[in-house]
C-alpha cells in the first residue's frame, strides 16, 4: 500500500513529550514572522550577526546568524517554561544555532535551524535539520487533506518513542548498590 502523507498529529505529540499543547509553546511573536528576528535577538546568547546575503524566491534578503538559548526562552515565555525545559532535556542541549533571512521591508523570508538529539538507549547524537521559507503573505489557502486510506497515521508511534525516552531518562527512585 502506497501512501501520499504522512499525518502526525502534533499537538497530541507535544502533550505526550512537553505536557502541553501546541498553542501553550508558541510565544506571541511566533505568530508574526515579522518579529521573528526581534525575538531571537532577545534570545539569543551572541546577539544575531550579519552573515551574508542571498535571493529567496527573487527576493534579496540578509542572512542573519543567532544561537537559541532555549534558557532564556524560558525566561521570556514563563507559561511555556515547563515545556521548554521538557525540550531541552529531550534534546540535551538548551541551545541551537538558527538562520534568518530577511527581505528590505524586514519581513522573514526563510528560516534554517539544526536542532541537536540524544537517542534514546545510545551514546549517538544525531540532529534535525529544518529550513522553512515564508511566502506569499496574505494570500488565501485553501487545503485539501488526502483521504483517510491514503495517509499513514504516525501520531502512536512518535508518542511511544518519546513516552519511552521519558521513562528511560527518569532517574529511578530504588538507589542502587
Amino acid at each position: 500500500v502506497l501512501f501520499r502523507s504522512l499525518a502526525v498529529n502534533l499537538n497530541a505529540v507535544a502533550n505526550t513529550a512537553f505536557g502541553a499543547s501546541l498553542s501553550q509553546l508558541q510565544s506571541p511573536t511566533q505568530s508574526n514572522p515579522a518579529q521573528l528576528l526581534s525575538y531571537l535577538r532577545g534570545v539569543s546568547a551572541n546577539g544575531v550577526h550579519q552573515a551574508g546575503t542571498a535571493t529567496i524566491r527573487g527576493r534579496p534578503t540578509t542572512e542573519y546568524d543567532a544561537t537559541v538559548d532555549l534558557d532564556k526562552v524560558a525566561a521570556q515565555v514563563p507559561a511555556g517554561a515547563p515545556a521548554i525545559r521538557a525540550l531541552t532535556k529531550f534534546l540535551g542541549s538548551s541551545s541551537f544555532p538558527m538562520k534568518v533571512w530577511v527581505d528590505r521591508a524586514h519581513v522573514v523570508r526563510q528560516l534554517a535551524y539544526s536542532l541537536p538529539m540524544a537517542l534514546p538507549g545510545s551514546s549517538t547524537h544525531a540532529s534535525i535539520f529544518a529550513t522553512m521559507q515564508l511566502y506569499d503573505y496574505g494570500a488565501p489557502v485553501h487545503v485539501t487533506p488526502p483521504p483517510k486510506s491514503e495517509r499513514l497515521n504516525f501520531t502512536g508511534k512518535v508518542a511511544n518513542l518519546l513516552r519511552r525516552e521519558a521513562r528511560s531518562s527518569t532517574p529511578s527512585a530504588t538507589p542502587s548498590a
